[in-house]
């Protein structure tokens, strides 16, 4: 079975905001239109970002933003908030940041002290209220990522924008930084280098280039798909272009459970066999634990999955829904640990 999947949702949002902040035209093709992105895609025209969507194209013509007359709604998108409250601060005047109520029980408290550091101010409420200036200070700030990496990317995609650019410490944790490598690819796309020097990142000041970016695969998508294959043996194969996205490593939690692994550049091939059930770490790929989960059922013996109690703090509690759910239909589940 050969597929053709949509484009990633990580690099759609973040292709989007350099597009926004780039000084000219941009095309992004193959984009995956969402409920998340479509949520990003508003707040940005609500800024004055002129976007028009197309049939597997988006057109944006970056401006200078502005601060827009009325709240910013962004349902659950906790992408979205967090990538969006660092560029919210590049507009004169206040932007209010709302969702539904389970939104402003996520973390984003991190992301708001780094801000504070480069004098941006902030009040955390329902909604947030970003005193945007229209410029940041930028310079040395630090954050704290074990709760979510996207605070450091929400600050490396205003970086370029800032008055001294930014050279940011992740100072506890790291979840999920497969994602980040994932934002320095966009950034490098549309003409920003990011310097990464261990748990340092560096960038100058500048601007993004226009550009005509394409999405790659979603890889996150791929995993429900390499799941039905590793059930059932019959072979599915996902057609490219692929990109950096950290779900790729549950191929090789497919191989270690016993499927069969093929990789090239056009094409990644997986075919199920007898199912074994692994101890592995999942801090970095949090969207295919619960993927990993459903086949942690049907696989020989047991499997534990590890360091991903970040998963708590995501649009549910991933851990309790995965409990209950597992659980209802006849699996053995526990759960240990925070």
């Amino acid at each position: 079975m050969k597929l053709k999947l949509p484009g990633s949702k990580s690099h759609t949002h973040r292709a989007v905001i350099c597009a926004a902040l780039a000084r000219g035209e941009s095309i992004i093709k193959n984009p995956l239109i969402c409920q998340d992105t479509a949520c990003t895609i508003s707040a940005l025209k609500a800024m004055g970002v002129e976007i028009e969507e197309g049939r597997g194209f988006v057109v944006v013509r970056g401006t200078n933003l502005k601060a827009p007359k009325e709240r910013i709604f962004l349902g659950n998108s906790g992408t979205s908030l967090r990538l969006l409250l660092s560029i919210s601060a590049l507009c004169k005047g206040d932007v209010l940041l709302e969702g539904i109520p389970r939104l402003h029980q996520r973390p984003v408290k991190p992301l708001i002290e780094a801000l504070k550091r480069w004098e941006v101010d902030v009040e955390d409420g329902k909604p947030i209220r970003v005193k945007g200036k229209g410029f940041i200070k930028g310079g040395r700030t630090e954050v704290d990522c074990s709760l979510s990496s996207q605070f450091l990317s929400s600050l490396l995609l205003v970086s370029p924008y800032t008055l001294e650019g930014g050279e940011i410490t992740v100072k506890k944790g790291f979840v999920s930084r497969g994602y980040v490598d994932i934002t320095v690819e966009v950034m490098k796309a549309f003409g920003v280098h990011v310097g990464v020097e261990g748990d340092i990142y560096k960038v100058k000041k500048g601007t993004y280039e226009p550009t005509e970016f394409t999405v790659p695969v979603d890889a996150s998508s791929a995993t429900y798909f390499f799941a039905a294959s590793a059930l059932t043996g019959v072979e599915v194969a996902v057609e490219g272009p692929f990109g950096i996205h950290p779900d790729w490593g549950f191929l090789d939690v497919l191989e270690k459970m016993g499927c069969s692994v093929q990789r090239k550049e056009s094409v990644i091939k997986v075919k199920g066999g007898e199912l074994t059930g692994i101890e592995i770490s999942m801090k970095d790929m949090p969207d295919a634990v619960p993927t990993l989960a459903v086949l942690g059922a049907f696989a020989k013996g047991e499997t534990v999955i590890k360091d991903v109690g970040h998963l708590r703090g995501k649009e549910s509690d991933r851990i309790a829904v995965l409990y209950k759910n597992l659980k209802s239909i006849g699996a053995e589940v526990r759960v240990t640990g925070e």
